[in-house]
């Protein structure tokens, strides 16, 4: 059988990097989890770029660092030619123009985020027109839930929903380790990770925050968010009069390990989340796996993990929120958790049998 070989742009999501988004996560996760069965029958061309080269792990996965500037337009279309690749995989949900004129394409689509709330994204316009070329460019379209597969196939009629394919990411990257642990960990907390940006509507949690710090009458009680600022919003969120009420109580971290993340989410009280947008979110599936309490809005999303995680809690208002908030689990309760299909050697396997049906 002929060696597939496939492009994927990496972008500043540099091989063995901390993991700073769900792209990064997605793209470490499924290179990471390539069965080495497929070292006869699999090439992966990850492009990336970064000041310093960073070696191949295996004979499958080759890394290739290329200049930033005019990256995705021009070098990472040459690399692929170059390197004649059959398939290039656009994680980011971009497909560079001169890719399709000679190579199969599958395209990621995370969320409509930037269609419905333009303002709060920088270059919404040109995020719309990329998508909008990928979405009718690609040969195929991956998706990581019903709901973005729904929406998808609603706003853009005409593609076929054949070609239109759901997999589930996997969260199973989380695993205890009984060495490791978190110095300084506060008592008792809250817990939000996610990119601190407009669109995850964090303003909206510091409020609900507030108010249960108030009603519980707990003052030793701490938010612990987790994740990278955008610099914009941080600005403007740090300067809100209900961030003043609750900076004493708030802790902002970055560049956590998984191994650092786990014990945060085994040891909070619960996991929050207020976005107005997600497309799978990584954060809430990895709490429930771990039998963690998860509180959210009201996001079509969540419907498709009430089956499998009996921790998960979709609210409908403010005060069915702060309700759950006040409603604490006993200490290190966990809860049930069904059979799930979650997992990164699940996603791989049905990603490339996607590529090898492009083929057939």
């Amino acid at each position: 059988m002929k060696i597939i070989k496939i492009g994927i742009d990496g972008g500043d999501n540099y091989p063995k990097s901390t993991i700073k988004s769900g792209i990064s996560r997605l793209v470490s996760s499924f290179v990471c989890s390539i069965p080495e069965k497929y070292s006869s029958k699999l090439r992966i061309y990850y492009y990336y770029f970064a000041k310093k080269n960073i070696d191949s792990p295996n004979k499958i996965v080759h890394h290739v660092n290329l200049p930033r500037r005019f990256f995705s337009l021009f070098f990472v279309p040459l690399r692929c030619f170059w390197d004649r690749v059959d398939v290039y995989m656009g994680f980011s949900g971009i497909v560079p123009s001169f890719i399709r004129l000679f190579r199969k394409t599958i395209v990621f689509i995370h969320d409509f985020g930037f269609y419905d709330y333009p303002a709060y994204y920088k270059d919404s316009k040109k995020l719309v027109w990329q998508t909008n070329y990928a979405i009718y460019a690609a040969n195929k379209i991956v998706v990581f839930s019903r709901s973005i597969q729904r929406q998808l196939l609603e706003r853009f009629p005409k593609i076929a929903p054949q070609k239109v394919i759901l997999i589930y990411p996997g969260v199973n990257h989380l695993k205890k380790r009984e060495v490791m642990s978190v110095k300084n960990l506060p008592r008792s907390f809250f817990l939000y990770v996610g990119v601190i940006k407009k669109i995850k509507n964090v303003e909206k949690l510091l409020s609900l925050f507030s108010l249960y710090l108030i009603k519980a009458k707990k003052g030793d009680v701490k938010l612990i968010l987790i994740g990278n600022k955008e610099k914009t919003y941080w600005d403007y969120l740090s300067h809100l009069p209900v961030f003043a009420k609750v900076k004493q109580n708030v802790i902002f971290l970055e560049n956590i390990s998984d191994e650092q993340l786990y014990w945060y989410y085994k040891n909070c009280i619960a996991l929050l989340n207020t976005s107005y947008v997600e497309g799978f979110c990584y954060p809430v599936v990895e709490a429930l796996s771990i039998g963690k309490k998860v509180i959210t809005n009201n996001l079509s999303l969540y419907s498709e993990f009430k089956p499998y995680f009996k921790g998960l809690h979709v609210t409908v208002s403010d005060k069915e929120f702060l309700v759950e908030m006040l409603d604490e689990p006993k200490k290190n309760v966990t809860f049930p958790i069904k059979n799930h299909p979650f997992y990164w050697n699940t996603f791989t396997t049905q990603l490339l049998t996607v590529v090898r049906s492009m083929f057939v």
